[in-house]
């Protein structure tokens, strides 16, 4: 069987594309092959490098933005035309957001010209997001019309359901990838410093860092004997660099940029803090419970769906300041209960996540082709 891979992230790499690099490598482990349509970053990722020296080809497009006008983008690079070409079997679409491919509106047209059957995975659904009228029903059909909507978390799929209006028959959950070559609770370090972690894109509209800030700045948190670590790259480090020292909060805040060996992160920190924006399911947040670790979220995306308040974390109710400083408040004031907590949410986790979700959205995309 053949398969095709559509991408519609817009950068070169991030957490979203997991799901599809893990069904790739399952795929090609199982005799199928792959053509990838991909934007052609001037930047090539790894796992992508690594697709191309298997031999499947990777068909790059021009970013239809504004990284055009770069002096590296001014080649042109042709359409999805190329893609449609190699007649895979079966198409999987990867986007980052629920509506991503609607509005830029790329290769609709190709796609319900060919006929071929079509996965779409979303990774990210937001709460705030308004779809103009003029093109709920272009979002209908194109989800409708889909063998299946694979969504990473239960409350992506209802809002998209609220936002169009109607039900999704052939929606479903599926969980992503995590970064961990085993499984189970690490002790939390002895230390006297309280070690808070975000693990996160450094990009505040989505990941809320600055609101994390913005709490550990009440005076409240002054005499406490605390340090916060980000750990990710993303467009805000000199933001987020420049509103930590605004806050005062130079030496108790550091970057540690990106990290592969995530068991040795958490064999050092106690508590991870999400106060995400928007989210589908937060690779990290799943992570860190594998681990043994606690976790301070917001109420959004799939975070509800693996945080229990008063069991395996605590929940902040919205995205704001006031509310994640109350989170840490009350997280602050049970330590003696993290490491229970851990073992709770470690247990939780266990009984939630998918060990191989690259095979289950491979036979996602086998029953697509064959129906």
């Amino acid at each position: 069987m053949k398969i095709g891979l559509i991408s519609t992230l817009g950068a070169p790499w991030a957490g979203s594309e997991e799901l599809w690099a893990a069904m790739a490598e399952a795929a090609l482990s199982q005799g199928h092959e792959l053509v990838l349509g991909v934007y052609g970053w001037p930047e090539v990722p790894p796992r992508i490098g690594a697709f191309e020296a298997q031999g499947v080809p990777v068909l790059r497009r021009s970013f239809p933005g504004g990284r055009r006008q770069d002096r590296l983008w001014r080649r042109v690079r042709p359409p999805l035309s190329q893609f449609f070409a190699h007649r895979p079997d079966v198409i999987c679409i990867s986007q980052g957001e629920v509506y991503t491919s609607v509005i830029r509106d790329e290769f609709l047209a190709q796609l319900y010209r060919s006929k071929l059957p079509y996965v779409v995975v979303c990774q990210l659904n937001q709460e705030a997001f308004g779809l103009p009228e003029s093109l709920q029903g272009a979002a209908a059909q194109f989800l409708g019309r889909a063998e299946r909507v694979v969504f990473v978390a239960e409350a992506n799929r209802r809002l998209a359901e609220r936002q169009l209006a109607r039900s999704l028959p052939n929606a479903q959950v599926l969980r992503n990838p995590v970064n961990l070559a085993e499984t189970g609770p690490l002790a939390l370090p002895e230390d006297g410093l309280v070690k808070l972690v975000s693990v996160a894109r450094l990009q505040v509209a989505d990941k809320g860092q600055d609101l994390l800030l913005a709490a550990l700045s009440d005076p409240l948190w002054q005499g406490r004997d605390w340090q916060l670590d980000f750990y990710g790259q993303g467009p805000d480090w000199a933001y987020l660099n420049r509103l930590a020292a605004f806050y005062g909060l130079t030496g108790r805040v550091e970057f540690r940029g990106q990290v592969t060996d995530i068991r040795s992160l958490w064999a050092a920190h106690h508590l991870l803090v999400l106060p995400s924006r928007n989210e589908g399911t937060p690779l990290s947040l799943v992570e860190a419970m594998l681990c043994g670790r606690p976790a301070v979220v917001s109420a959004v995306g799939g975070n509800p769906e693996w945080i229990e308040e008063g069991r395996s974390g605590w929940i902040a109710p919205a995205p704001q300041p006031e509310a994640v400083g109350a989170a840490l408040e009350r997280a602050w004031q049970g330590r003696e209960s993290w490491p229970q907590f851990g073992l709770n949410a470690y247990q939780d986790a266990l009984a939630r996540y998918d060990p191989q979700p690259g095979h289950t959205l491979l036979k996602v995309l086998v029953e697509a082709a064959r129906s």
